[in-house]
């Protein structure tokens, strides 16, 4: 390979880092929604024996961030993306989630709530008892990783990739403590 192929310095990877951003902006995605999340700078070295290691220049790449909200066009995107950055592009992860996940988390404790309530208010029939004011509440700390997306992984065809949303939940566990009272007739 020749020596001017292996090397690529700020230039070129500030060059293809924008023609990424902007392939990314031409398929709707706000500039709030790109940010670079990293930059890495290293020394392209040759050895030659009896001179030991020699720099010979040096190597940058830089890594952008990007959320898309578009799940529809997200493979074209994607797909721009690459080709806007040629073989300087390299994709490290997709990750789906969700746009509001307070609001998801809401309504999975919403329901959680009520199926503690269910079960309390059997409990309390079954012990010939009615419920009485509530003592405590807590919530069980979920995981703070990805929520993991079923059938999400698929191979990379050469002209697109498929985004596929696959099905996602929520997970929330509370624990509840109620008076029982004896049932009044």
């Amino acid at each position: 390979m020749p020596e001017g192929e292996r090397r690529r310095g700020l230039p070129a990877a500030g060059a293809a880092s924008a023609a990424v951003a902007a392939a990314l902006r031409g398929h709707g995605v706000d500039d709030r929604d790109i940010s670079t999340s990293g930059l890495n700078v290293r020394a392209d070295v040759i050895w030659q024996e009896g001179q030991g290691q020699r720099a010979t220049g040096y190597v940058a790449s830089s890594v952008l961030s990007v959320r898309l909200r578009n799940l529809a066009a997200a493979a074209e995107g994607i797909a721009a993306a690459v080709e806007a950055g040629g073989n300087d592009v390299r994709l490290d992860g997709l990750q789906l989630g969700f746009t509001d996940a307070a609001a998801v988390t809401a309504l999975a404790r919403e329901a959680a709530w009520q199926d503690a309530a269910s079960s309390a208010a059997q409990f309390a029939a079954l012990a010939n008892a009615e419920l009485g004011d509530v003592v405590t509440v807590s919530e069980h700390p979920a995981s703070s990783a990805p929520v993991p997306v079923a059938e999400m992984q698929r191979a990379f065809a050469t002209d697109a990739v498929a985004v596929e949303a696959g099905a996602a939940s929520v997970s929330v566990t509370i624990a509840a403590q109620w008076e029982l009272r004896h049932r009044t007739r």
